[in-house]
């Protein structure tokens, strides 16, 4: 096995070797294609990867879908906000963002979440403004 340390041995039943031990490989690391055992890479979901590259980076989420969570969720505050929020997570649905699965699941999300926000912040408007107005009306005048 010399020179290049990215290259499989192969044995003679055609299964492929760890380019470092010779242990049977899980894999070809989906970056740099070395063959790699459990000792010297980890599989998630399918995919291999060597320690050396180590694991992919964290998606982010889309920028109008993760705005319009965080207008849903102050939405709870301010009622009107959430409306912004819903628009925003309709565009994003409905738009490039959505057609990502992470774009698509923070839309849901954020329509799920202004949805409550607008529910539950304007019955709390509601029942505060009631109080308000019950209090108002037994002042004498």
């Amino acid at each position: 096995m010399g020179g290049d340390v990215h290259s499989a041995a192969v044995v003679g039943d055609s299964t492929a070797q760890c380019a470092a031990h010779l242990a049977p490989a899980i894999g070809a690391c989906e970056r740099c294609g070395t063959f790699v055992c459990g000792q010297c890479g980890f599989q998630e979901d399918g995919r291999v990867r060597c320690f050396n590259c180590g694991a992919p980076a964290a998606e982010k989420p889309p920028p109008t879908a993760f705005a319009a969570l965080i207008f849903g969720a102050l939405g709870l505050m301010c009622p009107p906000v959430s409306l912004l929020g819903l628009l925003l997570a309709l565009i994003s649905r409905f738009g490039r963002e959505g057609s990502t699965r992470l774009g698509a699941q923070y839309s849901r999300w954020a329509l799920v979440v202004g949805l409550m926000s607008l529910l539950a912040g304007g019955t709390l408007y509601a029942v505060l403004g009631r109080m308000v107005w019950s209090v108002q009306e037994s002042l004498p005048r």
